[in-house]
């Protein structure tokens, strides 16, 4: 049986062989200004080094983070249970992670104690804790699981951060020269700091669900029946008398783009991390069945450029606060207090925490930073 000193150790030397920074207890969010009354504190943190430029080119942009020094982006939290944790000491774990707004949260046990029968407890929280409360992107990981990957890391994986070219794609059309021109700039201010920049970008999150819809219908033997056929995509219906036929994800989903991300890069390691947890960890697969596939870029940083904040300016809150680490709404000087009211109200009722509002005025006004 482990202690927690021993888990604890493991982990660490884990993320620092990943090209991780690691801390212990923390309890000081990445995001400022909504944990004024209770900050919760986390077990372990992995986070990526973020240079001067990038560091620079975030504290310039937000208004929230004006002069605070951003040196790590925290992308994993670890809660680390060394004993027999009841539910509510679990679901409290959980809690803890999304309060902090970590992108990648793990609830670590180990299975040898309880009779064994900790991590199957575990994921019945975390399923429960999901249908209640909504999607989390997380996972449970036995002790075990851990051990086995310090010894199977990847010898071949460089560890660098090397910035990939930068992609920059042309918006979907449609925008005023008003709002074309707001997007240019965001554009560059981004890439001139060090960002790799993607415009009109979603995750593949609702694809990857999508394929395991099919997949599970497709196992349980019953693909006919009217269920299953409208969960595989095979009918949609868009009149209450009329039923198309047709399989693609976005048939069954919508899509709804982010305007223009910036992007850093995760370490390599990392996504093998990742992979290797959902490849052999078939609970996962469960609790937790769209985990999301890390790519080689993550968005930290998302903008939705908006000429009002009526009801689609506030589904862009949406929008930003599920697919991006931290959201900037970007709108006309006369719709900011209604922005900032919506994020506030948003922020109460339904747990956003990482999206802040700035103004075209504000955006247009910054020199663009030549990173030489």
């Amino acid at each position: 049986m482990a202690s927690a000193i021993d888990m604890f150790r493991t982990i660490r030397e884990l993320g620092e062989n990943f090209g991780f920074h690691v801390q212990e207890e923390v309890s000081s969010a990445f995001l400022p200004g909504h944990l004024d009354d209770y900050s919760p504190r986390v077990d372990l943190t992995w986070s990526i080094p973020i240079d001067e430029p990038k560091s620079r080119g975030l504290s310039m942009i937000i208004p929230e983070f004006h002069d605070k020094a951003i040196d790590y982006f925290p992308l994993v939290g670890f809660e680390v249970e060394a004993t027999d944790p009841t539910t509510k000491t679990q679901i409290s774990n959980i809690a803890n992670l999304q309060t902090l707004g970590l992108p990648y949260g793990f609830l670590v046990i180990d299975n040898t104690k309880a009779d064994g029968d900790l991590y199957r407890r575990a994921n019945r929280v975390l399923t429960t804790y999901n249908f209640m409360n909504g999607h989390s992107n997380f996972g449970v990981i036995d002790y075990s699981q851990i051990l086995n990957m310090v010894e199977t890391i990847p010898k071949t994986t460089a560890l660098k951060y090397t910035e990939p070219n930068k992609e920059v794609k042309y918006g979907k059309g449609g925008e005023k020269q008003e709002t074309l021109d707001i997007r240019e700039k965001i554009v560059k201010l981004g890439s001139n700091y060090g960002f790799n920049i993607q415009q009109d970008w979603m995750p593949k999150d609702l694809q990857n669900m999508h394929q395991l819809m099919n997949s599970v219908y497709i196992t349980s033997g019953s693909p006919e029946d009217d269920l299953s056929r409208r969960f595989l995509g095979k009918i949609t219906s868009w009149t209450p008398t009329q039923n198309n036929v047709n399989n693609r994800w976005d048939y069954y989903f919508t899509k709804s783009a982010i305007d223009v991300t910036w992007n850093i890069q995760l370490p390599p390691n990392f996504i093998w991390f990742i992979e290797s947890l959902k490849a052999k960890n078939e609970p996962m697969k469960v609790t937790n069945p769209i985990l999301r596939d890390p790519s080689s870029l993550w968005p930290i940083l998302g903008f939705e450029i908006e000429g009002s904040m009526g009801k689609h300016g506030g589904g862009g809150i949406f929008n930003l606060s599920r697919y991006c680490y931290i959201g900037l709404e970007v709108v006309p000087e006369s719709q900011y207090r209604r922005a900032q009211s919506k994020i506030k109200v948003y922020s109460r009722t339904s747990g956003i925490q990482n999206v802040f509002v700035t103004t075209y005025e504000k955006i247009l006004e910054m020199k663009n930073h030549d990173n030489q």
